[in-house]
């Protein structure tokens, strides 16, 4: 889908690179990003513990950021609740290394929102006002040393106003750790954190006048679990090595790989349940294509098989290892320019290998069947110049549960799962009223 033609925003993104002046810039800029943003689809995932939906709320969120190629990143993340919270928005590396990680408080309804830039060794986030005073009001500048240009950010609600004293304030619930989600803390709500958060980011090239925006990767029902929670064997050897990384913080909440399983442990809710995805691609003399994924918390040797097809089905394959942010061009498993040329525009089709044991079968390391392909959620971006393209990377099956009851959804699905749950009377979808589950 294209979200940034210049001829259809050809006096938008003048004003955007001759726009001068601080906060005013800023704030112009980020409701130029809200109407990118709002105007593309969202790739969402079923969560933790229960279900996510299109374009939905959720208690945690992750998306992408990028300095690469003269781009910077603009991020929001929004209150939909009528109550005050708090939000913990940590930035990661390309290696799921922690750059910075702070915490937000918004007022009911209110949104936050930053440039990010890089530049000369540093990382720079630079936010819109708040609407709170005092210090740790979410409108501070920060800057952290750091030699990467992507990876990816996560956002999780920390505290709501009303634990400590109902002053439309959450500050104070922050620093009581009866009222703070953190596995250090009180864990209110046994962990289960509150879907009032909407997170998106756009990516804006001023000197070429391209951008691009995304909704997030909304985990709704999102259960934090303790740091010390072990759930899958990732040597092949029996032995359960991954847990919940990062560790949550006195700030607040971190999400690790553990928590982005489903509630039996068989699979991750982010991606697709059979480790297949398709992904639209253009390619010719002035266009290129390129693969942007994110495997959150995941580590790198994602090892994957790229089958080509063009739009007259001819056919091609190349193989792939990629790294935890992996920014593949379609180029790059190819061996020539000349092999692709021939393919001007159609779809990829990848398969990811297994990677990990399920919890349930440590010791069964030679059933394939009960291994799990790693997650990922991401795009494809078609670029000339000048326009870019973004499309949704889009899974084959995914994996949705009302508590402990799980089906899945989609296409080639492993198929060891019960059938989705029967609509409840009056025809509301599994049990949940009007089919969104609490």
């Amino acid at each position: 889908m294209a979200v940034a033609y210049k001829n259809d925003t050809e006096s938008a993104l003048t004003n955007l690179k001759n726009f001068k002046g601080g906060l005013v810039m800023r704030k112009w800029l980020l409701s130029l990003f809200l109407c990118l943003a709002l105007a593309l689809s969202a790739k969402m995932s079923w969560a933790t513990t229960e279900i996510a939906l299109d374009n939905q709320a959720g208690g945690a969120a992750i998306t992408y950021w990028t300095c690469k190629n003269g781009f910077e990143t603009l991020v929001n993340v929004q209150n939909v609740q009528a109550v005050a919270v708090a939000a913990h928005v940590v930035i990661f590396d390309q290696d799921s290394r922690e750059i910075m990680d702070f915490t937000v408080p918004l007022s009911p309804y209110d949104n936050w929102g930053a440039s990010i830039t890089c530049e000369d060794g540093l990382i720079r986030v630079n936010p819109v006002a708040s609407f709170y005073q005092g210090p740790n009001n979410g409108s501070e500048p920060r800057h952290a040393p750091t030699s990467a240009v992507e990876g990816y950010i996560t956002v999780a609600v920390t505290a709501v106003d009303g634990c400590v004293i109902a002053n439309g304030d959450p500050r104070d619930e922050v620093a009581n750790p009866a009222c703070n989600y953190n596995a250090q803390g009180g864990m209110p709500n046994n962990g289960r954190l509150p879907n009032a958060l909407i997170l998106r980011s756009a990516m804006v090239n001023y000197q070429e006048g391209n951008a691009f925006a995304l909704n997030s990767v909304a985990l709704v029902n999102f259960v934090n679990q303790a740091n010390n929670f072990r759930c899958l064997n990732d040597d092949n050897a029996g032995n359960p090595t991954v847990q919940n990384k990062p560790a949550d913080d006195v700030n607040g909440v971190n999400i690790g790989i553990c928590e982005i399983l489903d509630s039996t442990n068989n699979n991750f809710t982010i991606g697709s349940a059979n480790g297949q995805y398709w992904a639209r691609y253009g390619e010719n003399e002035i266009v290129d294509t390129s693969f942007v994924m994110i495997f959150p918390a995941m580590g790198g040797n994602n090892k994957a098989t790229l089958n080509i097809y063009d739009d007259n089905e001819l056919h091609q394959s190349a193989y792939i290892n990629a790294s935890e942010v992996e920014n593949l061009s379609l180029m790059g498993p190819f061996d020539t320019e000349g092999q692709v040329a021939a393919f001007a525009s159609g779809e990829i089709r990848l398969a990811f290998a297994p990677k990990y044991d399920r919890a349930n079968n440590l010791t069964n390391d030679n059933d394939r069947a009960n291994e799990l392909p790693p997650a990922l959620f991401g795009f494809s971006l078609v670029e000339g110049p000048n326009f870019v393209d973004i499309y949704p990377i889009v899974r084959e099956c995914f994996v949705g549960c009302r508590g402990n009851n799980c089906a899945y959804f989609g296409i080639n699905c492993p198929g060891n799962r019960p059938a989705a749950p029967a609509p409840a009377a009056g025809g509301n979808e599994g049990g949940c009223p009007g089919g969104i589950c609490p």
